[in-house]
């Protein structure tokens, strides 16, 4: 009678117990997954305006270029993104520098000759343009708003790998001697190609444009990556088209 007794008793603390501390349920898991996933949606609407832009520079004829042996074509690759439905495209004033041919390829693969419109080298921001309609575009978000830790995610073309996708946060809002003023530092990676690509918030809207990788050694991942806020860029864009810059 004592060990029939002892049983129930088992019996009545273990159900307790399972009452206590339920396992998650596959309902549970699946909501995790989608929360763990949130970038998806916003890549996904994204990469569809953000392009690859390649540049030739035309060799020179001169007597000392042939000397020195700089008369041979040079190609060049960068990322942009648009932002009106009629082909002006953001990019980095270096990504498009003493460019005589630009090329603009979408991520469909259809490919443009790119005009510039208008370069600043002081914030590295320039504009180009490309004959088509009816194109995705992105927004810019108030730069000014960014907080600390914020998610943000980059798109661009590295090493000439298109709609290549990398996530990180923002990982400082202060000035260092590694900075220069407008200047965001994030933790993802920026590599040859990717500069002039979007920096997206979680509402997928631009926050900053991407431009380096601080680089200790050669092959050596720092983790320090830099962009220009979207703000510098909307004001550096405006006084383009407003010809207030030279």
């Amino acid at each position: 009678m004592q060990v029939f007794f002892f049983l129930i008793l088992s019996i009545f603390c273990l159900n307790n117990t399972y009452a206590a501390y339920p396992f998650p349920s596959k309902h549970h898991k699946i909501s995790d997954k989608k929360a763990a996933n949130f970038f998806t949606e916003i890549v996904t609407a994204s990469v569809p305006a953000v392009v690859f832009i390649q540049v030739k520079l035309t060799p020179s004829s001169s007597w000392i270029s042939s000397l020195w042996g700089n008369n041979e074509e040079r190609a060049y690759i960068g990322s942009g993104f648009l932002i009106t439905e009629d082909g002006y495209i953001i990019t980095n004033e270096h990504v498009i520098q003493g460019a005589d041919v630009i090329t603009v390829t979408l991520s469909n693969q259809l490919q443009f000759d790119g005009v510039v419109i208008g370069a600043d080298p002081i914030s590295d921001i320039a504009l180009i343009k490309i004959e088509a309609e009816g194109l995705p575009f992105l927004a810019l978000a108030d730069s000014d708003s960014i907080e600390l830790g914020e998610w943000v995610a980059a798109i661009g073309s590295p090493f000439g790998l298109q709609s290549t996708v990398t996530f990180g946060i923002v990982s400082s809002l202060k000035k260092d001697k590694f900075q220069e003023p407008d200047t965001l530092q994030v933790n993802l990676s920026i590599n040859p190609g990717n500069s002039g690509g979007p920096l997206l918030n979680l509402d997928g809207e631009v926050i900053g444009v991407s431009r380096s990788t601080w680089r200790y050694k050669e092959g050596f991942y720092t983790g320090l990556s830099f962009a220009i806020p979207s703000n510098v860029a909307k004001d550096t864009i405006e006084k383009l088209l407003d010809q207030e810059l030279p």
